[in-house]
């Protein structure tokens, strides 16, 4: 730094001035990258958490033999699931068999399937991958035993995947009913 007073120079050089923007504009964009995986990765947690939500509500509402009333008339469905329509959206389900009751027939293959309620969509551009069409998971009254898409069990534990700007997590349901957020 040269100096100037009373005929010395004061101030920096055009060079020194140079570098400190510099240093600065190498620390803002390690700064500003850290922050969007930091809002990746919340949007993440948040979709796993949402998700994970969700499939537990399904599960109550099958223990808790939650009812529904359709045209004035209420019953008590076989039961209740979970299910992803495409890669970003997903609902809760329950299943009744018509023409028979439900320890006649275990009402998720037999039954037909009704939305409760809308479809819920992942927020933040995040979207599950890889088990779009298997991604299912019914839980029968009284007891919520769990079966998956096939109805078998055999797809248990059953991982879903979450991605948003190559950041991942995932959730898992076992064949006891467990959510396990990863």
């Amino acid at each position: 730094m040269q100096q100037k007073f009373l005929g010395k120079k004061w101030g920096f050089s055009l060079i020194e001035l140079l570098v400190v923007m510099a240093i600065m504009g190498i620390l803002a964009a390690a700064g500003f990258e850290s922050y969007q995986s930091s809002r990746h990765n919340a949007a993440l947690r948040a979709a796993q958490r949402e998700v994970a939500t969700v499939i537990r509500l399904a599960q109550g509402y099958a223990l808790q033999g939650k009812t529904q009333t359709v045209g004035g008339v209420e019953f008590t469905p076989c039961g209740y699931g979970f299910k992803f329509s495409d890669d970003h959206t997903y609902n809760i389900f329950y299943t009744k068999v018509a023409g028979k009751t439900c320890l006649e027939d275990d009402g998720y293959s037999g039954g037909t399937e009704s939305p409760v309620g809308s479809d819920f969509v992942l927020d933040n551009d995040v979207t599950m991958s890889d088990v779009v069409n298997k991604a299912k998971v019914y839980f029968h009254i009284p007891f919520a035993p769990v079966t998956d898409a096939n109805d078998t069990g055999t797809l248990l534990p059953l991982t879903i995947n979450f991605s948003a700007a190559g950041e991942a997590t995932s959730l898992t349901i076992n064949a006891a009913g467990e959510v396990t957020e990863n």
